[in-house]
């Protein structure tokens, strides 16, 4: 039988830093779909990216501006990005920008996670 969570990584980038990582460890199944919660004011201008890496070293998403992340307004998994891989319980969120911005970026990473329950 198959369940799905929802997990979460925080996300932070002090105003004066240009990169940080963060490292989640989310339950261990096949994640099915992302997206970027932004917490801070929608008022950030230039370019954040977000990329993310599979526990295996693989790229799950280059980085990316994070407004293209950011999760639709259909409801249920519809309104995620759509991936594919396993989690393995460690996922690394790399926030990178090229110039200060005025303001720390707050958010969250939240992953749509398929989990096999064997019987």
């Amino acid at each position: 039988m198959k369940r799905t969570k929802y997990n979460t990584i925080p996300l932070n980038l002090a105003s004066a830093a240009l990169q940080n990582t963060e490292i989640g460890t989310p339950d261990r199944g096949r994640c099915i779909g992302i997206a970027v919660v932004n917490g801070s004011a929608d008022t950030i201008t230039g370019i954040l990216n977000i990329g993310i890496t599979a526990s295996n070293g693989e790229a799950i998403v280059q980085p990316v501006d994070h407004r293209i992340l950011k999760r639709g307004e259909i409801g249920g998994y519809n309104g995620f990005i759509p991936v594919n891989f396993e989690t393995n319980g460690k996922v690394k969120v790399n926030i990178s920008r090229s110039s200060a911005l005025a303001q720390t970026f707050i958010g969250q990473l939240v992953l749509v996670i398929e989990i096999n329950d064997e019987l």
